[in-house]
This record gives structure tokens, sequence and C-alpha cells, in this order.
């Protein structure tokens, strides 16, 4: 009740601020004219009675006349030549209309404001009630609340950014538990649980794309943590992401070799590995060689596993579009960086082509040529492989 009442004051308190203008009297600027013709009239009556009792001769009487009927007739050429010089101003009846829409308009702005943003179902419950309940018995909205205006305040509480990180993280808010875990490695230092942390914000805030933030934390957490199996699973990935299978192979081999592998996990390195080094043959075609095919798998993306197919359907086209997008770029950075194999170079232009970009995938079939200029064969076969793809060569 009492914050009904404080509003409808302040509500009011505004409103008398702004139709202050409106409501006050209007002063019209010719009454000024008005009262000069009327002291000009009286000035030429009071000549008349002068003259009367002989205080002016006729001379000066006519004089006096003269002068006076001189600026009498300038006050009255002024208001004929603009008799309404005030044609903006707003009769009374129009300013309350105007004040009533403005109240009006201003009442149902703060109303629907405070519906959309405040929280008008909330109990009231005074400050001093707050502060005294046990931090546990506070609703998470209520303890986030407190921690970010504390950190507002003070942005340099490292308490406060390690404690409110994880709960970023837990409701998924992972660009904010990003910032957040950025400022606690600042100010606390680095610790395994905030390292892997922070590098799961990064991946939930990438739909799964290891970048070099990613990599850079993983390795910097193997280093404490020699034995954390997430790191290396992710840090392999990050090769795969990238293309650089024989990197990706080594490091899911060596991840099965190890004995204290869970089996959960034993099972996702297994089919990651399968899917990278293509062990099986493909579905329809069993144990028939590619040979026989007549058909090659240059430049074909290694095929996704069950679990990794599910995982992109979960996504949105949109976000599935930008996750292919972002592992096409950071193949193409690392091989115009780095180089690679032919088989790259043709998955990286099939891949632009896949796409829908035939410009990036001139440009990486450029950037193949000019890595393979000194091989004569691998330059006929990224002939043949660009002309199966309707692409020209120079």
């Amino acid at each position: 009740m009492i914050f009904w009442v404080l509003s409808a004051l302040i509500t009011a308190a505004v409103l008398a601020l702004i139709l202050r203008p409106l409501l006050q009297a209007e002063t019209r600027p010719n009454a000024d004219s008005d009262a000069d013709i009327a002291i000009y009239r009286d000035q030429l009556a009071e000549i008349e009675r002068d003259k009367a009792r002989g205080i002016l001769s006729d001379e000066e009487a006519e004089s006096a006349k003269l002068e006076i009927s001189r600026r009498l007739l300038s006050v009255a050429d002024k208001n004929e030549a603009d008799p309404d010089p005030t044609p903006g101003y707003l009769s009374e009846h129009s300013r309350i209309k105007i004040a009533g829409v403005a109240a009006g308009s201003v009442t149902i702005i703060a109303m629907a404001s405070y519906l959309i943003l405040g929280s008008p179902g909330l109990p009231g419950q005074p400050y001093a009630e707050r502060a005294k309940m046990d931090p546990r018995n506070l609703p998470v909205a209520e303890l986030i609340a407190r921690v970010e205006a504390r950190l507002q305040t003070n942005p340099d509480d490292a308490r406060g950014w390690d404690v409110i990180a994880p709960i970023y993280l837990r409701q998924k808010a992972y660009r904010k538990a990003v910032h957040a875990y950025q400022r606690t490695l600042q100010l606390n230092g680095e610790s395994p649980r905030r390292l892997a942390q922070y590098a799961e914000s990064i991946l939930g805030a990438t739909n799964g794309l290891v970048n070099e933030a990613v990599k850079s934390a993983y390795e910097k957490l193997l280093k404490l943590r020699p034995e954390y199996h997430p790191a290396k699973f992710w840090l392999a990935m990050g090769h795969e992401q990238q293309g650089q299978r024989e990197q990706a192979i080594s490091a899911y081999t060596k991840m099965l070799a190890d004995t204290s592998l869970p089996g959960q996990m034993r099972a996702m390195v297994r089919q990651r590995l399968t899917a990278v080094s293509g062990a099986q043959p493909p579905a329809g075609q069993p144990g028939k060689p590619k040979a026989e095919t007549g058909q090659s798998d240059a430049g074909r993306a290694p095929e996704l596993s069950q679990e990794a197919r599910q995982s992109m359907a979960a996504l949105t086209p949109e976000q599935r579009q930008q996750r292919i997008r972002q592992m096409v770029e950071g193949l193409a950075e690392r091989l115009t960086a780095d180089g690679g194999e032919l088989n790259e170079w043709q998955r990286l232009v099939r891949a632009y082509m896949v796409l829908g970009d035939k410009e990036s995938a001139a440009k990486a079939l450029k950037g193949a040529q000019a890595a393979f200029a000194s091989d004569a064969g691998q330059l006929e076969q990224l002939s043949a492989f660009a002309k199966s793809l309707g692409l020209t060569t120079d």
C-alpha cells in the first residue's frame, strides 16, 4: 500500500511540473498596446481641461495634442497591421484538453513500464527484513541481484566474481559466465575448477566450437591436473574441428589406451575415433573397397557419429549454419597459417561450395594451388577436383 501511495505522489509531482505552463493563466502580449491607447486618450482629455482653465495657451495645447496624437496613431497603426498578434495562443478549453491527454499518457506509460519491468505480484518486504534473512533461504534471483549490485560498485571484488560465475554457468547464461570467469581468473588466479568452468562457459557460448581461449584454458588445466579427461577430449575435438585428422586420431587413441578413462567417455571417444579415422566402411557398401566404387572421398568431411548428428539436429537451422561456418573458417585460418595436406585443402574447398560461397571456394583453391605450386602431381589432382565441383583453375 505504501508503495502505491508513494508512486501516486511521485506521479502527481511529475505531472504538476509538466503541466504547470499549460495551467497558468495566459497573458496576451497586446495588452500593453491597449493600455497605451487608454493613457494617450486620457492625456488628450487632460490637455483640453488645462486649456479651458487657462493653464496652457492655444499654441502649447495644439503642440501637445499633436505629439500625443502622433504617438496614439503609431500604436493604432501597429494594432491595425497586426490585429491578432497572438494567433498561436490556445484557448482555455484547448489547454485543459492537452493537459488531460498529457496526464493520461504519463500515467499509462508509467504503469505499463512497471508491469513489464517490475514485479507487481511480489509481496512487500522491507529492506531491513531482507538484509537479516539467511542468504541460503533467499531466492536465486535475489542472491544474483545482491552480488551484481555489489560488483557494480566494486568491480574488483574477487569473491563476488568467484561466487556469481558458477551461477551464470548453471543458468546457461554463457556469455555472462565467460565474462565473470575472466574476471575471477584475473583477480583470484588460475585453479582447476575455474579453468574447467571457464572453458565450459566458452563452449556453451560457441555451441561447442573449440577456439583458442578453450584450448589455452584446457592446456593450462592439464598442467595442474593431467588426469582431467574432459580437457583431453575437447582438445582432440579441437584438432578434429580444425581438420587436423592425424592429431585428432592420435589424441583419441591415447585416451582409449588410458585405463582410467570412464566407460561412458570411452564409448564417446571410440565413436569420435571411428568417425575421424574412417575405420568402418560407408553405410550401404559394407566391406566394399573404395577403389571398386570408382568414387573418391577427396575433400569429404568425416562422417559424424550418431551422437554428433543428434547434437547438430538439436540446433536451429541458423545455429547449425553458424556452427558449420565457424568450423570451416577455423580450418581456413589453420591452413592459411600452417599449411596442410592436399585432402585438407580439398575439404575446405568443398565445404565452401556446400555453403554456397563460391567466391571463398575459389579463393581457397588458389591458396591450395600456391601451397602445392612445386608439385605437378598435386596440382593435377587439384585441377581435376576443381573441375568436378564446377570451379575453373587459372
